[in-house]
């Protein structure tokens, strides 16, 4: 998809959620790439080698997992973060990169975990010249795994505003 309003939408409809396996897709170019309201508790959707080039948001109702492997983030001009995730649900990110955030200036970090529990684990943060943290953790975040990062051009820039149980262990700084 490229230039809509909202690339991929889930919703919470008259029969149910839904949940979704999405491989080699993208949404590009407009200014929400994902939006999930809600998704199946029990299932949830997964992205895998997808692109995006605008953000990802997870709204407050969404108690389902959301699952994203070996895919790619390029920021845009005005885009800000390129993930704000709530709800109660587990978002999980395994060998996915994301690039160039926050190219106003405006200090929006790259991923904004609020809500739930996010696992980060064999992904890679590039950004040269960005100020802007690699994550902010809200103080609603119940749980998060940050295990095994890359982080390139300076140091590892996470803003833990979290009381819940937080390991950040073994990641790189180049």
């Amino acid at each position: 998809m490229i230039w809509a309003r909202i690339g991929f939408h889930f919703i919470s409809g008259e029969t149910g959620q839904a949940n979704a396996l999405i491989t080699q897709s993208g949404s590009d170019l407009g200014p929400v790439a994902v939006k999930v309201d809600r998704v199946q508790d029990h299932a949830g959707t997964i992205f895998e080698n997808c692109q995006f080039m605008s953000g990802f948001e997870i709204g407050p109702d969404n108690k389902g997992p959301i699952k994203l492997t070996t895919c790619g983030f390029w920021g845009k001009a005005g885009a800000g973060s390129q993930m704000v995730l709530g709800g109660k649900g587990t978002v999980t990110l395994t060998a996915t990169h994301f690039h160039k955030w926050d190219q106003e200036g405006q200090g929006k970090a790259c991923i904004q975990a609020l809500d739930g529990s996010l696992i980060l684990n064999g992904c890679e943060f590039m950004g040269e010249g960005i100020a802007a943290p690699h994550l902010l953790l809200g103080e609603e975040l119940q749980s998060a795994v940050i295990l095994g990062n890359r982080f390139t051009h300076g140091k590892m820039r996470i803003e833990n505003n979290s009381q819940g149980d937080v390991q950040i262990l073994g990641n790189v700084e180049q």
